[in-house]
């Protein structure tokens, strides 16, 4: 029973973790004091142009590192978001344009036939499409 005194019991540590996400925290932390610190200084004219400069390059580092640590699916769609939201303004700004042109009276339909038979050379595809919706039209008054 001597050997029951000898025998220590296991030793439980806590739930740890060595994430890197928790580095990347900490990082992110101590750039926020850092800048933080900069700022005050700057506030009280105690910072310098040479001390501003490293701080900005800094902060250009962690948004490359969360690009890399993005799966590629993730990168397409953001690729893909960013393209749909650029077109997206793209055509916000030309509907704008066209109906900003409209109410200054700067676009006017077609009013005699030559001015028709342009716009019909000019846009045949749309040209047929009025031609269908009108023959239909006129098939249902008679």
């Amino acid at each position: 029973m001597a050997e029951l005194g000898t025998i220590e019991a296991t030793k439980v540590a806590g739930f740890v973790t060595t994430d890197s996400r928790n580095t990347a925290f900490k990082k992110r932390i101590e750039e926020d004091e850092k800048e933080l610190e900069a700022l005050i200084k700057q506030r009280k004219g105690e910072a310098t142009e040479e001390e501003e400069e490293p701080k900005a390059e800094t902060k250009a580092e962690p948004e490359a590192e969360t690009e890399e640590k993005l799966s590629a699916e993730e990168q397409t769609y953001k690729k893909r978001y960013g393209d749909l939201r650029r077109h997206m303004n793209e055509l916000t700004e030309k509907i704008k344009e066209l109906e900003a042109a409209q109410k200054e009276g700067k676009i006017t339909p077609p009013k005699n036939e030559a001015d028709v038979a342009a716009w019909m050379k000019k846009y045949p595809d749309v040209a047929a499409i009025v031609e269908a919706i009108a023959e239909k039209k006129a098939a249902e008054k008679f």
